[in-house]
């Protein structure tokens, strides 16, 4: 009985500790975001006449491809010089500067043409074609330029091989607009390797767009799962309070196996899922949606980054952590409505409540590593500038993304239960442990 329970003490013990937050590395950190300038007479100009103000420009959404880091800062107060950029590694500093992406003149936003206002991309690794969302225009009034019109939102194709805008479609307004809105996240959608459809965020009027690239054909779904949650009006931080009491749908991540959507609003804890066979019918029926979105459970912080990998994971941020939510463990899936789906218990990944602010995107490289940014939590309000307020952070989850097709990936997806190995352990050891008592017994 003793050597049993001593087993199982062992067990329990070693599991907890697989369990316990991964180390994660400092890749890029800031006090102020600053970018490449022509010349310095150039970023002198900019700043006196407002169209660079630093304390202004907050990190956004990041993406990493072939080597290439790319983050977003969006135009959510004046004196955004460049929405979409690349990172310019240096060798002498890790607060490099951010390279216009894909170049200088494309993210003035001096004609509708030009990136406006980008938070969320996605970048296809089997193409190397980066897929960009543009809200379109600067969500509040007292933020756009003087003397410039409102654009309406559109979604843009850039090939990265090529360094070429190969696609736009423009967002009819009975799709995007006429309201206030804000494009926050992106998810593709693939059918036999190739991307099909797009699904996109609109924080600030609590829709999900679809994009069929097939057809270049875009429309919408409104749902109460998509509104702001009662009780959610305000987040701390660091003793920093901002109001979320009107930010809607907001964290999206895309299963796997392609066949679910997850998503959550910003103001709330509720996750909910939608097949994708609903949300391809161009016939956009929101009866059928309603029908067939489900609550999955509740998220155990509120935050605003999602990612799924291809052993079935969900990673979504919270307050100062990385958090991992097994999907493929499943419980009352089969039953009928109004019946919840409910998953496997959620762990942390990461945790770092001194550097960790705010986490905005989550992402997985081709090396099985994971990508988040960090900011102060203020979305529009001022920080401390005497300290590191911005971060590009990375751990290794041994994981591959959503998008990977590799054999080895599917084969991972197809399995029906992926168990943490701290549980593998621990059910090992206790059935160790019983033989043992068996056979004294």
């Amino acid at each position: 009985m003793e050597l049993n329970f001593m087993c199982c003490a062992f067990c329990v013990f070693l599991s907890l500790n697989l369990c316990a937050s991964l180390d994660h590395e400092v890749i890029y950190q800031w006090q102020l975001l600053d970018y490449e300038w022509p010349d310095t007479e150039t970023r002198r100009q900019y700043i006196e006449n407002g169209s660079y103000i630093p304390d202004n420009n907050r990190l956004g959404n990041v993406r990493v491809f072939n080597g290439s880091v790319y983050v977003t800062v969006p135009r959510l107060r004046k004196g955004v010089p460049s929405s979409l950029n690349i990172i310019v590694d240096q060798n002498s500093t890790n607060s490099p500067l951010l390279r216009p992406f894909p170049n200088w003149e494309i993210n003035q936003g001096a004609t509708c043409d030009h990136l406006q206002f980008v938070n969320a991309f996605e970048i296809d690794p089997n193409t190397g074609w980066m897929w960009i969302v543009d809200t379109g225009y600067y969500p509040e009034v007292s933020v756009r330029p003087e003397g410039q019109k409102r654009c309406p939102a559109k979604l843009v194709i850039l090939d990265l091989m090529n360094n070429m805008i190969i696609h736009t479609h423009v967002f009819p307004g009975l799709v995007v607009g006429y309201g206030n809105f804000y494009l926050t996240d992106m998810v593709l959608d693939f059918t036999e390797g190739v991307v099909t459809h797009a699904y996109i965020t609109d924080t600030y009027d609590w829709k999900l767009i679809v994009y069929d690239h097939n057809m270049n054909y875009s429309y919408s779904f409104v749902h109460p799962s998509m509104n702001p949650e009662s009780g959610f009006s305000n987040v701390t931080v660091h003793n920093k309070t901002e109001s979320i009491r009107y930010l809607g749908i907001r964290g999206i991540s895309m299963s796997p196996d392609f066949k679910f959507v997850y998503y959550t609003a910003l103001a709330g804890q509720r996750m909910y899922r939608i097949p994708t066979s609903v949300l391809r019918d161009f016939k956009h029926d929101s009866v059928l949606f309603a029908f067939n979105v489900k609550k999955v459970g509740n998220k155990v912080s509120l935050g605003e980054g999602m990612y799924c990998s291809q052993p079935n994971n969900l990673f979504f941020s919270g307050l100062t952590t990385v958090y991992k939510w097994s999907l493929a463990d499943t419980v009352d899936v089969n039953l009928p409505l109004p019946s919840n789906v409910t998953y496997a218990s959620q762990s942390v990944v990461v945790k770092d409540e001194e550097m960790i602010s705010w986490i905005p995107s989550l992402a997985i490289d081709e090396e099985r590593k994971m990508w988040f940014t960090s900011r102060p939590l203020g979305f529009i309000s001022s920080q401390n500038n005497t300290k590191w307020n911005y971060f590009v952070l990375r751990t290794d989850i041994g994981e591959k993304g959503y998008m990977d097709f590799s054999v080895e990936a599917k084969a991972a997806v197809q399995g029906a239960v992926v168990y943490e190995p701290s549980v593998v352990i621990v059910l090992v050891c206790c059935a160790f442990g019983f033989s043992l008592r068996t056979t004294q017994l």
